[in-house]
């Protein structure tokens, strides 16, 4: 519990909060507009609101103005749901120690949700020892830890939305890109296109030089905010949940498709192109969404 003096109780007013004084007995209640109101405790002088920000109810006790801190609460994810039920199932016996788990078109239709958003939540019921997956078997139940969690934590965004905001992200800010390409910027294409081949060649992953390649056409905008949107999307290959899912998905193969499907891209920019380089980013991304959140 925080007490805030008279000075405090100034600063509120001053940026904007009107305090009202309830009488319940001997305690007075902080009002804003007739309710109880809460805010950030990040500096009084200039509350902040965010997903992220601690929030704090203010009332006054005994003549002072006092505070008391509350948890933000998880928005969880909905994969995080569906492994949830399976793990319920699994400790209430439905589903057994060393057993298989019904087809995965058949549970997801139990369930009454899509395939990659179970894929997912059976990724993150792997990651969390409940199951094993098992490449061209199936889905077999583990040993149940004595205390196993109830809930499932987060393990990252959901692969399949990812794929889905990269989709309408870059898929619209090439056409700007087509605009504004130069020679320069066609060169610093290219070489992203011969460092993949090569590393493709060596049977090493390319994935610095794809990242470049999609970092490189934000760039073309010349707007920051789009670069880093794009950066951060692409950076959350990298979550508990994206990378175990790369590494079932990811093979010499799959890349080479991916290497053909910039190429394509590389030769609309290059043509200066804007619907064709929009048609060849959005096919690559679809069947990138397809490679990742399909596999297995």
């Amino acid at each position: 519990m925080r007490t805030i003096g008279d000075a405090d109780g100034k600063r509120l007013t001053d940026v904007g909060f009107s305090l009202e004084r309830r009488f319940f007995g001997r305690n007075d209640e902080v009002a804003y507009n007739r309710h109880q109101f809460s805010f950030p405790l990040i500096g009084l002088t200039k509350p902040k609101f965010g997903p992220s920000a601690t929030h704090a109810t203010y009332r006054f006790h005994g003549g002072r103005l006092t505070s008391t801190r509350l948890k933000q609460v998880e928005t969880k994810r909905l994969y995080q749901h569906i492994a949830d039920q399976i793990r319920a199932l699994i400790q209430s016996g439905d589903f057994a120690q060393g057993t298989r788990l019904p087809p995965e078109r058949d549970l997801a239709q139990q369930l009454g949700v899509s395939r990659p958003s179970l894929r997912e939540a059976l990724i993150a019921l792997e990651i969390a020892g409940s199951i094993e997956i098992r490449q061209g078997s199936g889905v077999y139940v583990c040993r149940i830890p004595e205390r196993s969690p109830n809930a499932t934590v987060a393990l990252g965004e959901s692969p399949y939305e990812l794929m889905q905001a990269r989709a309408v992200l870059e898929g619209s800010l090439i056409v700007l890109a087509a605009a504004l390409i130069t020679p320069e910027r066609l060169t610093r294409l290219r070489e992203t296109l011969d460092g993949m081949r090569a590393q493709i060649n060596a049977g090493r992953s390319p994935l610095e030089h794809d990242r470049a390649f999609h970092v490189a056409i934000a760039e073309m905008t010349g707007n920051l905010v789009l670069v880093r949107m794009v950066t951060e999307l692409f950076d959350e290959r990298h979550s508990p949940i994206s990378a175990r899912l790369s590494g079932r998905a990811e093979t010499g193969q799959t890349w080479a498709a991916a290497l053909a499907e910039h190429e394509a891209i590389y030769r609309a920019l290059e043509e200066r192109d804007p619907l064709a380089a929009q048609s060849a980013m959005r096919s690559h991304l679809k069947a990138s969404e397809i490679r990742w959140t399909e596999s297995g």
